[in-house]
């Protein structure tokens, strides 16, 4: 229902494979000043830990990136709409456009949270239109109005301005 929190899981975008700098954040090597083509490598790897001369475990290293499952915790559902099947949710969820998503309740302390009331546009823009005929209208008589000469108009007696005479 509307204000609960909820914790959307699906497989996020494939990026293929990357190197370390898009797929670890690591810093690049100056592009100038004698860093010659390798200014994105990864630089040396079996240096670093206890055991060196050995590449340890859980490495940076280039590799294939993303396609991973991802849980976006603590969102906020907005509006559901079982008859056209579909739930409005505040926040980004992971995959593509049409993409498979499991929604549970949060596991979080916060379970539910007062739900905020939308606008809607259409009802808006209804009345702006509105106005905007009702101003047009009083200022196409106004201009008739100082156009014609009061002489020229001819007043017409309708039958019930008869019978009140």
């Amino acid at each position: 229902s509307a204000g609960d929190m909820v914790d959307v899981t699906g497989i996020s975008k494939g990026k293929g494979y990357t190197g370390t700098i898009k797929r670890y954040h690591a810093h690049m090597l100056l592009e100038s000043h004698g860093a010659g083509p390798v200014h994105r490598h990864v630089g040396s790897m079996a240096t670093t830990g206890r055991n060196n001369c050995r590449i340890e475990k859980n490495t940076p290293m280039p590799g294939h990136d993303g396609c991973l499952r991802t849980t976006n915790q603590n969102l906020e559902v907005i509006k559901v709409d079982a008859d056209k099947g579909y739930m409005l949710v505040k926040g980004n969820v992971p995959g593509p456009k049409k993409g498979l998503l499991i929604v549970k309740t949060t596991t979080k302390k916060i379970k539910h949270v007062e739900p905020k009331e939308l606008l809607k546009k259409e009802v808006e823009q209804e009345a702006v239109e509105e106005e905007t005929v009702d101003v047009v209208e009083q200022e196409v008589v106004e201009e008739v109005a100082e156009t014609v000469e009061p002489e020229a108009v001819e007043t017409v007696e309708t039958p019930e301005a008869k019978e009140a005479e």
